[in-house]
């Protein structure tokens, strides 16, 4: 069931990164800070991984129940 979650961990943090990294290009360009914060990226992250751990539970439970 969660063979795949260490995978989805590695998708997210490098989606999460790449993101931060192009806010801090336009932060450079912009003269102001509009990054996030490393308390805003781990939160980021959190909630990613619990929509994907919350669907993966519908989708085992529904198989289940048929």
């Amino acid at each position: 069931m969660f063979s795949n979650a260490k995978k989805k961990l590695q998708d997210v943090i490098e989606k999460h990164t790449e993101r931060n990294l192009e806010m801090q290009r336009v932060s450079e360009i912009l003269g102001i800070d509009v990054s996030f914060s490393e308390e805003e990226l781990i939160k980021h992250i959190e909630e990613d991984m619990a929509k994907y751990y919350e669907q993966m539970i519908i989708e085992e439970a529904t198989a289940w129940m048929k």
